[in-house]
Formats: structure tokens, C-alpha cells, sequence
């Protein structure tokens, strides 16, 4: 209990946990935006190269983790367009950075299976009776999908959480993620503080997997309910 007393109560140690909750909620928000869209591209839209982008999208969860972090630090030591001129690399956002892109295909392939079952007619026969491509994208097709998206985040903010293998590489020791610092304490043979992390975790988890499960099941009912109200 003392070392639960001292995880809760003392700043730096409660900050590894303040940092995963934070940069995992980041990297999931990310995820949910840029892989609904692309699932939307790859399964509703005709172009050249979609497959690729499929692919690519994809292809970050077939490396390993160590290979992703070596490739941001390498790509983000020095300012460049994509980090508007900014070195990432010691600072807090390079860590949702890695998360975003090793989490990325959770979220995009739980999407495009949930939209896969989305009938396109009827975000068709929305246009049709005059609602916008984004009104009738959000309100119907997104809705519809919701159940899906909420398994895909919630698998990609639980990875999160419990990220090592690259977090290891490119943390600093003021983003010191729940992992990294168990890891930390153990090779100080603080083996009751990390043990209590690891308890705080998993219990982090399983209330995240509670309250998901519990969105996920209300808003599959209220969704399947619209489309009856459509469909009728």
C-alpha cells in the first residue's frame, strides 16, 4: 500500500501515468480522425493507388517498434515541413507521433470492416434529398460505423498505454510513459513501486475497456435504430 500511497501522491511519480494517459489520448484521437478517412478512401472512392495506401497504411504494423522509433529519430532530428520547421525529437510530441503511426492500421482496418457493412445507398439517398457530402459523411455513414471505430480506438489507446519497444528509444525524463518507468524501477530494484504501476495499469485498462464496451454497445443500438427509421 506505501507504494501505492507514493505513486498517487508524489508529482513525479504520479507523472508517468499523467504522460501515457496524455500522449495515448493524442495518438488515439489522430488515429480515429486520419483512419476513418482513409478507410473511407480506400473502400468508398475510385483512384489510382488505393491499394497502396492500404498498404502503407498497414505496413507500420507489420515493423517492429524499434524500427519506427529509429525512423522518427531520424526523420524528425531536424526541422522539416512536416514538423513545420520544428525538431521533434526531446520534445513531448514525438511520442503521439510514434504511437499514431504504429496504432494507425488498429483503427483504420477496425474502420474500413465496420464501414464494409455501411450500405451505400444511404448516404447516397442523403445527397440525393439534399444534405452535403460532410453533413450526410458525419451523420449517417460515421454513425453507422461508430461501433467499429470505438473498437479500433479503444485497441489503439490500450496499446498506447502499454507502449515500450519504441517508447524506449526516443522517451525523455519529462515524458516518462507507465511502461518505460516500470522498466526504470525495476532496474533500481524498486521491484514494489514497479509492481504498483503494473497494477495501476491493468486496472487503467480494464476501465477503459468497461466504459468503451459500454459506448460501444449504446451507440450500435442507437445507430441500428436510425437505420431502421431510414430504411422504413
Amino acid at each position: 500500500m506505501e507504494n501505492f500511497v507514493t505513486i498517487l501522491t508524489e508529482p513525479k511519480a504520479f507523472e508517468p501515468i499523467l504522460n501515457s494517459l496524455q500522449m495515448s489520448l493524442l495518438a488515439t484521437a489522430g488515429c480515429v480522425v486520419v483512419g476513418v478517412l482513409i478507410a473511407y478512401a480506400v473502400r468508398r472512392l475510385r483512384f489510382v493507388g488505393r491499394s497502396l495506401l492500404d498498404i502503407g497504411v498497414m505496413i507500420a504494423w507489420a515493423l517492429p517498434g524499434t524500427v519506427v522509433a529509429i525512423n522518427l529519430i531520424s526523420a524528425f532530428s531536424t526541422g522539416n515541413g512536416f514538423s513545420f520547421g520544428q525538431a521533434l525529437i526531446g520534445t513531448f510530441w514525438i511520442l503521439p507521433l510514434a504511437y499514431f503511426v504504429r496504432f494507425l492500421p488498429l483503427v483504420f482496418r477496425a474502420s474500413s470492416a465496420s464501414l464494409a457493412l455501411v450500405d451505400h445507398s444511404l448516404e447516397e439517398a442523403a445527397r440525393n434529398l439534399g444534405a452535403s457530402w460532410p453533413r450526410a459523411f458525419l451523420n449517417i455513414t460515421v454513425r453507422l460505423m461508430l461501433p467499429g471505430v470505438i473498437v479500433g480506438a479503444l485497441l489503439a489507446f490500450v496499446h498506447g498505454v502499454g507502449e515500450f519497444v519504441a517508447s524506449v528509444l526516443i522517451y525523455t525524463s519529462s515524458t516518462v510513459p507507465i511502461s518505460v518507468a516500470i522498466n526504470n524501477r525495476m532496474y533500481s530494484f524498486e521491484m514494489g513501486t514497479a509492481a504498483a504501476y503494473g497494477m495501476l495499469q491493468v486496472v487503467l485498462i480494464f476501465v477503459v475497456m468497461w466504459f468503451s464496451g459500454r459506448l460501444e454497445s449504446g451507440g450500435g443500438r442507437a445507430a441500428s435504430r436510425q437505420a431502421e427509421q431510414w430504411t422504413n
